[in-house]
């Protein structure tokens, strides 16, 4: 897993959290606090499989047991972009997982796993 988080000019609060390898286990507490999710860019990586990117409202959910805020299906070999003009609004800190099954029981890794970019607002 490669995360990173930068901020794009030093004017602009809101920052690009990015992570060439987002697997079945959570990438945890990605902002360090609260904040706001703006924009999604998920890319599943693998040819043919379907998989499921999960928002958590945790700073350490598990997955398959706590239930995530937003659940994005994306088709085998293609990119979802999703942009939230008004933003959605963690309370606890943003983490997040993707897998091979929808709703909060799925668990199972995909072979590629996703690349994932959000542009958040922490402390939001």
């Amino acid at each position: 897993m490669a995360t990173s988080a930068t901020l794009p000019l030093a004017r602009i609060t809101s920052q690009m959290v990015k992570n060439t390898a987002v697997g079945a286990s959570a990438d945890n507490h990605l902002t360090g606090s609260n904040a706001t999710i703006y924009m999604l860019d998920i890319t599943n990586n693998h040819g043919s499989a379907k998989g499921y990117f999960k928002i958590f409202d945790s700073a350490n959910p598990t997955v398959g047991t706590t239930s995530p805020e937003i659940i994005i299906p994306i088709a085998g070999a293609q990119r979802q972009i999703v942009t939230i003009a008004e933003g959605i609004t963690s309370t606890t800190g943003i983490s997040w997982a993707f897998v091979n099954a929808a709703g909060t029981a799925g668990t199972g890794a995909i072979t590629g796993g996703a690349l994932a970019i959000v542009v958040v607002k922490a402390g939001a």
